[in-house]
């Protein structure tokens, strides 16, 4: 029996839910959120999906993957003159995971646990599974949500949110020389990070 766009639609909304209450799947420590939501669930429906036919999950999900290129320029603090960018331009998938000539040729950085791990090659495996020599190959980078410093007058700035320790399991260092307004050249870095093995 062919699978309803409803059905999918009702889907791809559950899972975006779960993306935006990102909770790990545990008894809630906040009741008022009710319970977190468990990937597990929508295990079997996915996969139901893409045995119909891929291009009615994969297509969204890769046009918005591809937008984060856009998403990163439109970010950057310090403006949007880039002078000069790494040529990212690759005769294959074997040169883009030349780690050292990546460095000495690009001056792109990549570390981590899962430096040798990509698209092609991927490490299938969760946070559970890790063990604690993979752990120790990790970056761990404190995070706060929500940073917000402003404060009322007289009173000590909050500290923000929660702090989060998160478990960067690939590092990948990005340089670039920007242009600020008064003329000055800037040497600047995107730093990428893939957080953990992956989690419900």
């Amino acid at each position: 029996m062919p699978i309803s766009q409803a059905l999918i639609d009702e889907l791809k909304a559950k899972l975006t839910a779960k993306i935006i209450d990102g909770r790990p799947y545990l008894p809630p420590a906040i009741k008022d959120l009710g319970e977190p939501i468990n990937l597990e669930t929508y295990k079997d429906q996915v996969t139901a999906v893409l045995a119909e036919d891929e291009t009615k999950l994969l297509n969204g999900a890769n046009t918005n993957y591809y937008k984060l290129s856009e998403f990163i320029e439109a970010m950057n603090p310090y403006g949007g003159q880039a002078i000069i960018f790494p040529d990212l331009d690759f005769a294959s998938t074997d040169d883009r995971l030349k780690i050292a000539d990546l460095r000495a040729k690009k001056g792109i950085e990549v570390a981590g646990w899962l430096r040798g791990y990509h698209s092609q090659k991927p490490k299938k495996s969760s946070d559970e599974e890790m063990t604690l020599v993979d752990q120790a190959q990790c970056f761990y980078w404190d995070f706060r949500y929500p940073d917000d410093p402003t404060h009322a007058e007289g009173a000590e700035p909050p500290h923000g949110g929660e702090m989060k320790n998160l478990q960067i399991t690939k590092a990948i260092r990005i340089p670039f020389v920007y242009r600020r307004e008064d003329a000055l050249l800037l040497l600047g870095h995107i730093l990428i990070g893939y957080e953990g093995a992956g989690s419900m």
